[in-house]
């Protein structure tokens, strides 16, 4: 009889043993465990711990916004706006030229600055990135392009003007546009005549575009000068032929007297 209570006894405690500690899924409740994160590739965090905010997966946080002027690195204030969305100002910059913004963008967005005084011309739109820098051309020095471009035009200095002109239609490009295109025309004009073309461009549905034998002088010149042969009158082809490089040309539009620059600005040629 004592056998049999000893057995019953022992029978009994094997079970609660398996209730309590015969399962390992879960690890012991010791003093200080606190749960972690499992999940793959991420570490644990404690509550109250304090971290960077990290931009989100695909994005990147645009840190510094600088805009100046094109050469001389004057500040400008400007209102940055995401092209995609030209109501909302992303980031007013004051008169020191640069701000910290701090916000995030996407790989996909692009950035214009829209200068808060008319003495600045836009540029292209800027890629999302940490720095977004900007460098507007200056309105007087695209008119006193343009006054060089005239003045070496009269003179027949025509490879000269194709330069000047060719400058000032670049600046002008996002802006405007109708002054681009006059002073686009300009340029391929001045060009034909250094390279003996008749008949430099042809319109085609309302645009005009380069004639065949334009576009062979020019790739004729672009290879002769180790350039790809594109058949454009880009900047590397308007330095062949004008044999001054843009910065000097730039540099003498900025000789041209105040006086002649606001007369022109007046009239605003091409209208």
């Amino acid at each position: 009889m004592n056998a049999l209570r000893v057995l019953a006894a022992v029978g009994v405690a094997s079970l609660l043993c398996c209730c309590d500690g015969g399962s390992h899924s879960n690890p012991p409740a010791t003093k200080g465990w606190a749960p972690q994160n499992d999940t793959p590739g991420t570490a644990a965090t404690t509550p109250g711990a304090a971290g960077p905010t990290p931009a989100p997966a695909g994005g990147t946080r645009v840190q510094i916004v600088l805009v100046r002027q094109e050469s001389s690195q004057t500040p400008i204030a400007a209102d940055i706006y995401r092209k995609s969305d030209m109501s909302n100002v992303f980031v007013s910059v004051d008169s020191s030229g640069r701000a910290e913004p701090n916000k995030t963008c996407s790989d996909s967005d692009t950035f214009v600055a829209t200068p808060k005084t008319p003495a600045y011309l836009q540029i292209d739109p800027r890629q999302c990135a940490a720095t977004l820098d900007f460098e507007l051309p200056s309105v007087e020095t695209t008119y006193a392009l343009v006054i060089k471009g005239d003045d070496a035009e009269k003179s027949g200095n025509f490879a000269a003007a194709q330069q000047f002109y060719s400058l000032a239609a670049e600046r002008f490009r996002v802006s405007q546009p109708a002054q681009y295109s006059v002073l686009q025309s300009k340029a391929h004009a001045a060009a034909a005549q250094v390279l003996k073309v008749e008949k430099p461009t042809n319109r085609v549905n309302g645009k005009e575009m380069l004639t065949p034998e334009m576009q062979a002088k020019l790739k004729a010149v672009q290879s002769s000068a180790h350039i790809s042969p594109s058949g454009v009158l880009d900047e590397r082809t308007q330095q062949v032929l004008s044999n001054t490089t843009s910065k000097a040309a730039v540099e003498s539009a900025r000789e041209v007297p105040p006086e002649r620059i606001h007369a022109l600005m007046q009239v605003q040629p091409g209208k």
